[in-house]
C-alpha cells in the first residue's frame, strides 16, 4: 500500500488521475495536451501510476489508452451492509455476547451494553459507516475479507491515512460530514456550523466528494488505525491496552484537523468510530 501513497504524494501524478477521474480511457498526447506537461513527463509519472496499479492501460490502434483503476486507495469505510456479511460468516459466533459497551458521542458517562453496531442509537440504514465496533472487531473483519477474496486487508496506518486526511480543508457542509445544524439541533449543542448537510449523526459512504480518491477519509466517523496509544503498530487484537482514532467525525467542529488522533481502551467502541481497510500490492 506505500507505493500508492507514494504515487499519490507528488501533485502532478494526482492532476492525471483527477483528468481521467473527469474523462476515462486517454492518451498520452491527450493527457499531456490538457495538463499543459511534456510527453515524457507525463509518461514517467504514468508509469508510477500503473506500478502502483492505480492505471491500467490498453491499445486501441497506435494509441495507448490509460484508465483509473482506484481498487487500491477506494477501500471506504466500512458500511453496516458489508459488515453483516462478516458478523454472519463468523463475527457473530466470535464476539456475540463479548462486545463492549459503546459510547454515545464519545462520552464514558453515556456508555451502554444495549448500544452496538447494530442499535447504536442514531439514525442509520445499511449504507451508512458500520459503528460501535471494537478495534479487535475491526482487525478480525479485515482478516475475514482476506480469506473471502485471497488478498491482504487491514487497517492502514496512521501515516497512511495521515498522507491523505491532510489534504482536506477546513470542512464544511459540501465537502465532508462534521457537526452542522442538524447536529446542533438533535443534541442541543452549540458546536456545529450554521450550514446544514441534513445529517445530524452519519451520513451514506460515498455522500460526499472523495480526497484523492479516497472517499470519507474526512467526516463522517472517526477510524479505527493499526497503532497502540503509545504509537507501536497494533497487528493483532489484544496487543495492546488501548488503540488509536484518526480523523474527523459526524460530531467534530470544523476547527478540528482533519488527522486529529485519540485513543481509546481495547474494550471500548463508540458510535462516532468505525473503519476502513487497505488492501496490500503484490508487485
Amino acid at each position: 500500500m506505500d507505493d500508492v501513497f507514494k504515487a499519490l504524494a507528488d501533485p502532478s501524478r494526482r492532476a492525471l488521475l483527477d483528468s481521467l477521474n473527469e474523462r476515462n480511457g486517454q492518451s498520452l498526447r491527450e493527457l499531456s495536451a490538457r495538463l499543459s506537461m511534456t510527453r515524457q513527463s507525463v509518461s514517467k509519472h504514468l508509469a508510477v501510476l500503473e506500478a502502483a496499479e492505480l492505471i491500467s492501460t490498453r491499445r486501441r490502434g497506435r494509441d495507448k489508452l490509460h484508465f483509473l483503476d482506484a481498487e487500491p486507495i477506494r477501500e471506504v469505510v466500512e458500511w453496516a451492509e458489508e459488515f453483516r456479511r462478516f458478523w454472519d460468516g463468523g463475527g457473530r459466533a466470535e464476539f456475540s455476547g463479548k462486545e463492549p459497551s459503546c459510547r454515545d458521542r464519545e462520552s464514558i458517562f453515556r456508555s451502554s451494553k444495549k448500544r452496538n453496531w447494530e442499535n447504536p442509537d442514531i439514525a442509520q440504514d445499511d449504507n451508512h459507516p458500520v459503528v460501535c465496533i471494537s478495534w479487535a472487531e475491526a482487525a478480525a473483519y479485515a482478516q475475514w475479507l482476506g480469506k473471502q477474496t485471497g488478498k491482504r486487508y487491514r487497517l492502514p496506518a496512521p501515516a497512511e491515512f495521515d498522507r491523505v486526511a491532510s489534504r482536506a480543508g477546513r470542512g464544511d457542509c459540501t465537502s465532508a460530514n462534521l457537526a452542522d445544524a442538524a447536529y446542533n439541533k438533535q443534541f442541543e449543542s452549540r458546536d456545529g456550523s450554521d450550514c446544514d448537510d441534513g445529517f445530524a449523526a452519519t451520513s451514506p459512504v460515498e455522500r460526499f466528494a472523495a480526497i484523492d480518491g479516497v472517499f470519507d477519509i474526512d467526516g463522517n466517523v472517526r477510524e479505527w488505525v493499526a497503532a497502540c496509544g503509545n504509537g507501536s503498530a497494533a497487528t493483532t487484537a489484544g496487543s495492546c491496552r488501548d488503540y488509536s482514532v484518526k480523523g474527523r467525525g459526524w460530531l467534530s467542529a470544523a476547527k478540528e484537523s482533519a488527522t486529529f488522533k485519540d485513543n481509546y481502551a481495547a474494550d471500548v467502541s463508540l458510535n462516532s468510530v468505525g473503519f476502513r481497510v487497505v488492501r496490500d500490492l503484490t508487485n
